[in-house]
């Protein structure tokens, strides 16, 4: 494990909060205990598999003495490294014009 961890180069939320947790000697069931939710919850945010409410996220920067704004960039940061960009359809009328109007049936 400690070779796939050296690897990584990105910090994302679940890294952080799995490194505060075991800098503080916090087990993840001693985590989710002050937090008021399940253990497998704590390892879901550890592995970047889930995203933790503003309510949460709130308390948890207190628990593990972390500054919330920064836990946010990295929610942040990662969610637009996964979002794909919208855009309008086009549609092409029947004179062949092109259009980015959005019709309604």
């Amino acid at each position: 494990m400690a070779g796939r961890e050296a690897g990584r180069t990105k910090k994302t939320f679940g890294s952080i909060l799995r490194t505060r947790r075991r800098d503080l000697q916090l087990t993840r069931g001693g985590l989710a205990t002050k937090l008021g939710v399940k253990a497998n919850y704590i390892a879901y945010l550890e592995l970047d598999r889930r995203r933790p409410s503003l309510s949460l996220l709130s308390r948890l920067a207190k628990v593990i003495d972390f500054d919330l704004e920064q836990l946010i960039l990295c929610l942040i940061q990662k969610r637009a490294v996964f979002s794909k960009p919208t855009r309008q359809p086009t549609v092409r009328t029947r004179d062949g014009a092109i259009s980015n109007e959005t019709r309604t049936c």
